[in-house]
């Protein structure tokens, strides 16, 4: 563990290092270093994906029935509808 005033130098110091090594290598290294981050992104983007689409379906309906908001769009966004009550 460093102290953060020498943080960014020896993050120098490991570039200039990484930077002499082979291409192939540096490729590799970060596939290492970034796959498990990026199972983690697409594990949850369906997820996400469902939530945006049941936003999209709750709050904007299509077939032309927009009714204008009867209430601030953060206060209460579930009442009068069949959606979840908000906890807390």
């Amino acid at each position: 563990m460093l102290p953060k005033d020498q943080v960014l130098d020896r993050a120098w110091e490991l570039a200039r290092e990484l930077v002499k090594r082979p291409p192939l290598t540096l490729r590799y290294t970060r596939q290492l270093f970034t796959h498990e981050l990026k199972r983690a992104f697409l594990d949850q983007m369906g997820q996400g994906i469902g939530f945006e689409t049941y936003a999209q379906r709750r709050f904007f309906p299509l077939g032309g029935r927009m009714e204008a908001l009867d209430r601030a769009w953060d206060d209460k966004p579930w009442s009068g509808g069949t959606g979840p009550e908000p906890q807390g």
